[in-house]
């Protein structure tokens, strides 16, 4: 996903932009210049945002859309901007340790070598070796000053904060696709590291909340082992697979222990390939016998997968 990197100065008007999720401009200055906030025009969705406001970057935000034409807000009154503005919605996230300019000045020697020789976000006191705010709106950045900025926050936390607001449709289909290109070797590393991470997690106390609905994020990873591992037979019947799909033999991923039941269960041991007609049967079923017995033989096979 190609994004775009923006840094807003706005310690007069953050606390509005931030609980509101937006960004605002007038289009012109008290003098009519357009040049000051032209490069509103020009964000586009999913651009990352770094909100600057009195001396450092406490948060980072994600544009959801692009400009459009908008009055000034009701809230921004106390400002002598005009009311005709540009109005972009952003969705702006907290960091756990804000970016202070003091981290900036002690990385000054790096970073002046990586600033913009015009429209720069900060000016420069070369003297003093130390930084500070311009007194622009809003400035565009250069990808190697951004990736420097991403590092002295954490980079990390700013791919999680982008994973977090990817639409989930998004998310588990980049996940599926990436997949369905990997063997089973790299699967299985990915399976336990995620697995290791999960532990210390919970060894540190963290506890796991998940809101009242029936859907389960599932790992595409442990899905696509599960199919690989089936080899396009049903583990159930033991029937080949009733057709192909443009990827693989048609079977469907089913859990042993329910996720309703069990919510930790996303795992290779509790799931299986199942041939569509036997998936049916284990979820609606009405001989109770006869679904008792199936769910032995996956129980059984449970034990040694």
């Amino acid at each position: 996903m190609q994004q775009n990197y923006w840094w807003i100065s706005h310690t007069q008007t953050q606390k509005y932009q931030v609980k509101d999720g937006h960004l605002w401009s007038p289009k012109t200055t008290s003098s009519g210049s357009k040049k000051r906030y032209e490069a509103m025009t020009y964000i586009k969705k999913n651009d990352i945002v770094f909100s600057y406001a009195n001396q450092e970057i406490a948060h980072i935000g994600i544009a959801d859309g692009e400009f459009y034409p908008s009055k000034k807000p009701a809230s921004y009154n106390d400002n002598n901007w005009k009311d005709d503005g540009f109005k972009v919605p952003v969705t702006f996230y907290p960091l756990r340790a804000p970016l202070t300019r003091n981290t900036l000045n002690t990385n000054f020697n790096e970073l002046i070598k990586l600033l913009p020789k015009k429209y720069s976000p900060l000016c420069i006191d070369e003297e003093a070796k130390t930084f500070k705010g311009n007194q622009g709106y809003i400035f565009e950045l250069d990808k190697g000053f951004a990736r420097k900025i991403i590092e002295l926050i954490n980079e990390a936390e700013i791919n999680s904060i982008i994973e977090k607001h990817t639409p989930y449709k998004v998310r588990v289909e980049r996940s599926a696709e990436k997949a369905k290109k990997s063997n089973p070797k790299e699967l299985l590393e990915r399976i336990n590291s995620k697995s290791k991470k999960n532990k210390t997690k919970k060894q540190k106390g963290s506890t796991a909340t998940r809101p009242p609905s029936v859907q389960y994020d599932r790992d595409q990873d442990v899905k696509e082992y599960v199919y690989l591992r089936a080899n396009g037979k049903c583990e159930l019947c033991h029937q080949e697979a009733p057709f192909d799909t443009a990827d693989r033999p048609y079977l469907e991923s089913h859990h042993i222990v329910w996720l309703s039941e069990d919510p930790e269960g996303d795992t290779i041991d509790n799931s299986v390939a199942l041939c569509p007609n036997c998936h049916k049967k284990m979820h609606h079923n009405g001989n109770k016998e006869q679904l008792r017995k199936d769910l032995d033989t996956l129980l059984e096979l449970k034990k040694y997968i």
